[in-house]
C-alpha cells in the first residue's frame, strides 16, 4: 500500500461502518458474493452475542434461513473460520469461538508491541495529507461513540488499525492485525453496553487524538489499548464468573 492508497483508506473508514467486509482486502471495492454477505450478517450477530459464544451454526438450518444451498453458507463458515469468529467441534460442527480471559490477555500483551511498532513507524512515514486524513478518520471513528453506535466504532477501530499496519509493515502486518482485533470486536461491542463505558471511551479516544495531532507513538497506543482494556475487562470477568 502506497501513499496515496493509504490516504484513500483513510478517507473512507468512520462513515457509518457496520460491514465486516470492510476488514477484507478490497471487499468495499467490489460487490460481495453471497457467501461473503452470508459471512457478514452472521459476525455481526456474532459480535452483538445474538448467536452467543460456543453456539453452533448448523449448515442445513442457516441454509433455509439464507434461502441458499449449502455450498455459500460452507463458504462463509470458512470465511467466519478464517477470521476466528468460528471453529469446528468435532462433535457440533461449526460453533461460535469463545476465547478466554487468559487469551485476550495474551492478545492484549501482544497488541501492545504491534501497535507501538506500527504507530511509531507511520508517523514517520506518512504524508502530511495522509496524516490529515488519518486525523479526520479519527474524528469519524469517535464520533460513533457519541452516537451509541458500538458496532459502527468497533469494526471502524480495527479497519483503521488493520490499514495503518499494512502502510508499513506490509500484508504480513495487515493479517497480524486481522487477527489480533478480531477477537476483541466482540468484547468491545458488548463492553461499550455498559452504563458510562461509551463516554469514558469518547474521553480516552480524544487523548488518542491528542496524541497522534504530536505525533506521540508511546502515548497513542498507550491510551488506545488502556481504553480497549477497560472497555473489554467487565465482560472478561463476567464471562470467567459463569464458569465456576
Amino acid at each position: 500500500m502506497d501513499d496515496r492508497e493509504f490516504c484513500e483508506a483513510m478517507q473512507a473508514i468512520g462513515h457509518g461502518d457496520r460491514s465486516f467486509s470492510l476488514l477484507r482486502r478490497d471487499a468495499a471495492r467490489r460487490p460481495l458474493a453471497a457467501s461473503e454477505q452470508i459471512a457478514d450478517q452472521l459476525a455481526e450477530e456474532i459480535a452483538r452475542e445474538i448467536i452467543p459464544p460456543r453456539g453452533a451454526l448448523r449448515e442445513q438450518a442457516l441454509a433455509e434461513r439464507f434461502g441458499v444451498s449449502r455450498g455459500p453458507i460452507r463458504d462463509a463458515l470458512r470465511l467466519l473460520e478464517r477470521d476466528g469468529l468460528v471453529q469446528h467441534s468435532p462433535n457440533r460442527g461449526a460453533v461460535v469461538t469463545d476465547y478466554s480471559i487468559v487469551e485476550m490477555r495474551h492478545i492484549a500483551d501482544i497488541s501492545w508491541p504491534m501497535t507501538r511498532l506500527h504507530l511509531g513507524l507511520i508517523y514517520k512515514r506518512v504524508s502530511d495529507e495522509s496524516f490529515q486524513a488519518m486525523l479526520d478518520a479519527q474524528r469519524r471513528v469517535g464520533q460513533h461513540l457519541l452516537r451509541d453506535e458500538p458496532v459502527a466504532f468497533a469494526l471502524a477501530l480495527a479497519a483503521m488499525s488493520q490499514k495503518q499496519a499494512r502502510f508499513v509493515i506490509g500484508r504480513p502486518g495487515e493479517l497480524i492485525l486481522q487477527l489480533l482485533y478480531r477477537p476483541s470486536i466482540r468484547y468491545t461491542i458488548a463492553g461499550l453496553k455498559f452504563d458510562g463505558a461509551s463516554k469514558a471511551a469518547h474521553d480516552a479516544w480524544q487523548a488518542y487524538i491528542m496524541a497522534t495531532e504530536s505525533r506521540n507513538s508511546d502515548e497513542a497506543a498507550r491510551v488506545v489499548l488502556t481504553m480497549l482494556r477497560d472497555i473489554h475487562l467487565p465482560i472478561l470477568e463476567k464471562e470467567a464468573e459463569a464458569q465456576f
